[in-house]
């Protein structure tokens, strides 16, 4: 894909399902970065339920409110898990930067925090394992389809291969 856009979510997600058609499910969760591209693509997945990533948000706080990495975003907010603990953990970033407070409120709560999310995050709460797959296949995602499921197979099978030989060892 020549990057990520609203034409390129269309025909990622409209594959992916066409592929594996279980995706458009209300069991499904998808974790993004609150990307337009793929906002304007849900028509592809209605089902699916949609989350923001926690650890893009914690970014944009470090970097819009220079907020420092250990905040109350993540000791008290992103990881609250009643209404009355999020509100304490609100409470307290208002102390710290009332911006920063204005800047979470205007995000859809039901997309990102727990008390009030539609669906289930199964655990996950960043989209980073697909930026770890992403850096993964550097070169195989120029590949087309084809090549690109063979080059994956082929690295898996690699892989595997070199943790037998490790484990034999």
């Amino acid at each position: 894909m020549e990057g990520e856009s609203e034409d390129s979510w269309h025909y990622f997600l409209g594959h992916l399902v066409t592929t594996i058609p279980q995706i458009n499910h209300p069991s499904t969760t998808i974790i993004s970065d609150r990307d337009k591209g793929i906002d304007a693509a849900d028509d592809r997945v209605p089902r699916a339920h949609r989350v923001y990533c926690l650890e893009h948000i914690s970014r944009n706080l470090q970097t819009n409110f220079g907020l420092p990495s250990r905040t109350t975003f993540n000791a008290e907010i992103r990881f609250a898990l009643t209404e009355t603990k999020l509100r304490a953990g609100f409470d307290k970033l208002a102390t710290v930067s009332s911006q920063a407070l204005d800047y979470l409120r205007n995000i859809n709560m039901s997309m990102w925090v727990t008390p009030h999310l539609v669906g289930k995050r199964y655990g996950h709460n960043t989209s980073n394992l697909v930026e770890i797959m992403n850096s993964w296949i550097v070169e195989e995602r120029k590949l087309s389809i084809i090549d690109l499921l063979h080059s994956l197979w082929s690295k898996n099978i690699d892989l595997w291969f070199r943790h037998r030989q490790e484990v034999e060892k």
